[in-house]
């Protein structure tokens, strides 16, 4: 019985309500805000501050920025929803029309203690254009948007990570380097 009733609430979790999609109201100040949380997060990929990453790294993510048209932040299961399931995902648009659909964020939408920033981005050369809401954002203080901000600099600037690693990381070391370190007694 337990079984069927969990059943049946993750069926209704993951079919019930419609997708949020962003309002038409443009927020200089949120466009503002989250540049400065793309640039910190390019920032960070210095690979003094970053081991493992090329140094190459921060100029790749700058141009990968440039290929990206919008980004649209919503919660996946819509404002219905409160299940646990119903995560912030980001749907990329690149600049030749291809699409990168439910980017996951890692966070949750939790339209009970407070509604999630769902907005699109706009991106012009690289940098935000355009953030456009429906204006519950300025519901809450300034700060209070911020989380939200650095998790989807955060996740956008990744995306190319999972798609292009070669541009962000060292090559993986082959069997043969591998063999050839087990030789020299190198560590």
């Amino acid at each position: 019985m337990l079984v069927l009733a969990s059943l049946t609430n993750l069926i209704t979790a993951c079919t019930e309500g419609t997708r949020e999609m962003p309002g038409s109201r443009a927020n200089a100040v949120l466009a503002q805000l989250l540049q400065g949380e793309i640039d910190a997060e390019v920032g960070r990929m210095n690979p003094t501050w970053s081991p493992g990453l090329i140094p190459q790294a921060p100029d790749n993510a700058r141009a990968w920025l440039g290929e990206i048209d919008d980004v649209v932040a919503r919660c996946r299961y819509g404002p219905r929803n409160r299940s646990k399931h119903n995560l912030m995902e980001y749907d990329v648009t690149l600049r030749g029309g291809e699409r990168i659909n439910g980017v996951f964020s890692g966070q949750r939408c939790l339209y009970g203690v407070a509604q999630p920033l769902v907005m699109r981005v706009r991106f012009a050369q690289g940098r935000v254009g355009e953030v456009l809401t429906d204006g519950r954002e300025r519901r809450a203080p300034v700060e209070a948007a911020v989380p939200e901000l650095q998790k989807l600099a955060e996740s956008v600037v990744r995306v190319d990570w999972m798609r292009r690693p070669a541009l962000y990381f060292p090559p993986e070391k082959s069997a043969a380097d591998i063999a050839r370190e087990w030789e020299q007694g190198r560590r």
